[in-house]
């Protein structure tokens, strides 16, 4: 299953695109303007070069954070202690749509070295189809506890992940 929150570097990786060109324009119409001394010019690179940095600063902001997140999941699974979690409840959150999917979010319950119960909730995965059974994997930062990440996958997605070779 995905993590919705990963589709903000998609959005990201956009909004660079979009902005990258409006500031170009606005660099060129700046260019143009010392050239032939026309105030349409300055007036126009005010305008694509404001919306050009405006782009490039919300892309950047999206995507930065969802590299921020990713890497944070992927040094947790890396050094963080690794447990199996049993999922409680599976809460639909109607108001949050990827691809005409309606994402959810699990809630789980790992029991600690110390034999206490934690429940934990995911982020925001889809799709979620209600026939597919789901496992439920919690990794805990060695520090602080309540740093942690829940992956959610299919029974198929996890006897995929356990294939040594792939001879296709």
């Amino acid at each position: 299953m995905k993590q919705a929150k990963y589709h903000l570097g998609f959005f990201g990786k956009v909004y660079l695109m979009i902005g990258a060109p409006l500031f170009t324009a606005g660099i060129i119409f700046v260019i143009l303007y010392r050239i032939w001394d026309s105030f349409t010019f300055i007036i126009l690179a005010a305008v694509f070069g404001f919306q050009g940095v405006m782009w490039l600063i919300i892309g950047g902001c999206f995507y930065m954070h969802a590299k921020k997140k990713a890497l944070t999941h992927e040094q947790l699974k890396r050094s963080g202690k690794r447990y199996d979690a049993e999922i409680v409840r599976i809460v639909p959150r109607p108001y949050i749509r990827v691809n005409y999917n309606t994402t959810v979010y699990i809630e789980c319950i790992y029991v600690n070295n110390e034999g206490k119960k934690c429940l934990v909730k995911s982020d925001a995965v889809y799709p979620y189809n209600p026939g597919e059974e789901l496992i439920a994997t919690v990794y805990v930062s060695r520090g602080d506890p309540k740093d942690y990440y829940v992956e959610v996958m299919t029974k198929a997605e996890t006897e995929i992940n356990q294939i040594d070779y792939d001879y296709r």
